[in-house]
């Protein structure tokens, strides 16, 4: 699964448990590209909140949950926007090719 691929997978588990969420339905917030390093950062809103959600989130009445995830070291990069805008919800992809080369394919509801 796209946890796996994580550095840090354990704070995945810390905040989701056993119930990891999917990446399908997600809202899109943003892609940000940069050329030190070359990185690549997206971050979405997930289609569902975390059933225990840490006491931190309660106490500040957060009610949606946003994962960042960061790409490093990129070799290629395909970008192909289309309908972009406001409410951009996408299901998205992540897995591994072959040791060490990972994608992510962020595919708009509908097509």
């Amino acid at each position: 699964m796209w946890y796996s691929l994580a550095m840090n997978p354990k704070s995945i588990f810390s905040v989701f448990g056993n119930d990891i969420p999917s990446l399908e339905n997600v809202l899109l917030k943003k892609i940000n590209f940069d050329s030190n390093g070359p990185v690549a950062e997206i971050s979405f809103d997930l289609e569902n909140y975390p059933s225990t959600p840490p006491i931190k989130w309660l106490q500040n009445g957060y009610n949606t949950a946003r994962i960042w995830i960061k790409l490093i070291e990129l070799t290629s990069v395909s970008v192909r926007l289309d309908g972009w805008g406001r409410d951009n919800l996408v299901n998205i992809q992540l897995g591994e090719i072959e040791d060490n080369l990972i994608y992510l394919s962020a595919i708009p509801m509908g097509i």
